[in-house]
């Protein structure tokens, strides 16, 4: 008999501790969510049993990687799970697949479950997706068809502006408007497989996001250092072309790229680079040239959010991404982004 780890991750921390407490762990509400899962996995698993395991790879400058799980937000946790070398060259993984496969327990002297087969990536076979093309190497075609919208307002609104799959749109938002409630209407108004990164989020912002919208939500948050930061828009970056990769339509979205700019400012600071890097724009730009559209179909559309008028820094940063984009938006009380947030939760919980 295998256990599923994806059981325990989809529990709450209560029934996490509880369960944790009837199997005699001490002082299990000081653990960490993954820290639980970790413990209650090992001492469930008789000798003999399989795991099965799933997350996002990420693959580390040492060739090996880690299958990041969504309880710690796809940051490094206790019940990520190891894959070796050989398992990445021999199926091409790359960072941002979801792998699915049967794991084991650490053995003495090691930490990580480790994968030892591997039966899904991305849902479909390993022998499938290792043919497949590289995002930077497929063939890239003009932008022609517009973006699907499942709203008739934001259909009418933007389709005047003619937003194209495959776009690099800037989403600009004025000194004192909240890009949450506009995100929300946003993502939910997109018919094509769509990611949100939030980044340096406050916690009930990502609690409203994900009450209301069941789609793919990546977040750092406020007071984690500046390399998270980077660190989750990367991975859902990654994985916005793994998915682009197998045909799909893809819109990533970028909560603020002011936010970004500033982690990169900060970590170049720390490793005390000067010059160009020091404005941090460069984690901006690479992301936004990300989106464009492919001959042997499927595109990556990305949406980024920029705040202007805020400070000298943020007109800065505006300004470096505007002639970059090939969509600009501005979110003004006329566009249908503005809706009432606190009735789509009401909405929401009536479902």
């Amino acid at each position: 008999m295998s256990i599923n780890i994806t059981h325990f991750r989809n529990l709450p921390i209560e029934e996490l501790v509880q369960e944790a407490q009837a199997l005699g762990i001490d002082n299990a509400g000081n653990f960490r969510p993954s820290e639980l899962i970790f413990e209650l996995v090992c001492m469930k698993v008789d000798r003999g049993d399989g795991i099965i395991g799933s997350g996002i790879l990420e693959i580390l400058s040492d060739g090996f990687g880690f299958l990041r799980s969504p309880v710690s937000e796809y940051a490094p946790g206790t019940d990520d799970i190891y894959v070796s070398p050989s398992q990445i060259r021999r199926f091409n993984l790359r960072t941002g697949d979801w792998v699915t496969g049967k794991a084991r327990i650490p053995r003495e002297n090691e930490r990580y479950f480790a994968l030892l087969q591997i039966k899904e990536v991305n849902g479909r076979s390993p022998e499938v997706e290792k043919k497949r093309l590289h995002f930077n190497s497929m063939t890239v075609a003009p932008r022609s068809q517009p973006i699907a919208w499942n709203n008739d307002e934001w259909k009418s609104a933007y389709n005047e502006m003619k937003v194209l799959k495959g776009d690099r749109n800037l989403l600009i938002f004025n000194p004192f408007q909240s890009n949450v409630g506009i995100l929300h209407q946003l993502i939910k108004a997109l018919s094509d497989r769509t990611l949100l990164a939030l980044v340096n989020a406050f916690p009930e912002d990502v609690a409203l996001i994900r009450k209301i919208w069941k789609g793919e939500v990546y977040a750092s948050f406020r007071g984690e250092p500046a390399v998270r930061h980077q660190q989750v828009v990367q991975i859902a970056n990654y994985r916005a072309k793994r998915l682009t990769e197998q045909g799909r339509d893809v819109n990533l979205v970028i909560s603020s790229m002011n936010e970004l700019a500033m982690a990169e400012a900060s970590v170049a600071e720390q490793s005390e680079k000067i010059g160009a890097q020091s404005l941090g724009i460069g984690a901006a730009q690479r992301i936004l040239a990300q989106g464009r559209n492919f001959q042997v179909g499927g595109s990556l559309t990305v949406w980024g959010g920029v705040h202007r008028g805020r400070s000298a820094y943020e007109e800065q940063v505006y300004e470096r991404l505007f002639y970059e984009a090939t969509g600009r938006l501005f979110q003004d009380s006329s566009l249908p982004a503005n809706l009432d947030t606190e009735a789509s939760v009401q909405a929401a919980e009536q479902l």
